[in-house]
């Protein structure tokens, strides 16, 4: 297949996929979602290496245009695993996300989920339905709130992230400060450290987390890199 015949039918399947999810992106981000999707074709049909997105991802997935596990399916993995079972857990789901797919999974799993996050696009008596407390907010630690008073984490047995971007660190500090179990799978991208401070790459990133505590560990897994308080359980 051509380039021209293969963009043609990659926006079909986009078309498809966007219709069968109509909260999922909005039409300024549905227009970036196109430009990724035509760096992705561009990279693989030259057959060089490139970041997928993860809007690009979540939709070569659900379209089966790929074979692999969605991002939420691969971190619930790794969460069912490393805690035997989820059921009657209190998590919170810090960036979950415009549809809250981790908190729906782990949802699915027992647990009591609280998604967080200020794009939240669900109906909240829809995620009631499914054992979900919708908080529409950002996450923020003690420490870099604007009254020293972050979010309250208290109720919570484990908190998690799933690729939470700018929330990373708020949740580590957090949970450090009040001694809350946390599993993060980080973004394979440089955010700006909570003082400032920018990095050139996403190790010098993990370095700085890593660096906060040293009860913060940095985990190669077949999910991804996981930044958690406890990697021996």
């Amino acid at each position: 297949m051509d380039d021209k015949l293969l963009r043609l039918y990659f926006l079909k399947q986009a078309d498809l996929w966007l219709k069968d999810n109509p909260l999922f992106l909005n039409s300024q981000e549905k227009q970036k979602f196109i430009n990724d999707l035509f760096k992705f074709i561009d990279c693989y049909t030259n057959n060089q290496a490139g970041v997928i997105r993860d809007e690009v991802y979540d939709f070569l997935v659900q379209r089966n245009l790929i074979i692999a596990q969605p991002r939420e399916e691969k971190f619930l993995k790794y969460l069912t695993q490393k805690y035997k079972s989820l059921n009657n857990m209190e998590i919170m789901d810090v960036g979950a996300g415009r549809v809250c797919p981790l908190s729906r999974a782990m949802a699915r799993e027992g647990a009591k989920v609280t998604a967080i996050d200020p794009n939240i696009r669900l109906d909240e008596s829809v995620l009631k339905k499914e054992n979900i407390d919708l908080l529409k907010m950002y996450f923020q630690c003690d420490q870099y709130s604007t009254n020293n008073i972050g979010t309250d984490i208290n109720k919570y047995d484990l908190i998690v992230g799933l690729e939470p971007c700018d929330a990373t660190e708020h949740i580590i500090r957090q949970s450090l400060k009040y001694d809350k179990p946390f599993d993060i799978r980080l973004c394979t991208a440089s955010h700006k450290s909570l003082d400032g401070k920018k990095f050139e790459t996403y190790e010098e990133w993990y370095e700085h987390l890593a660096n906060i505590s040293k009860d913060v560990h940095i985990l190669n897994k077949d999910q991804g890199y996981i930044a958690t308080n406890n990697p021996n359980l």
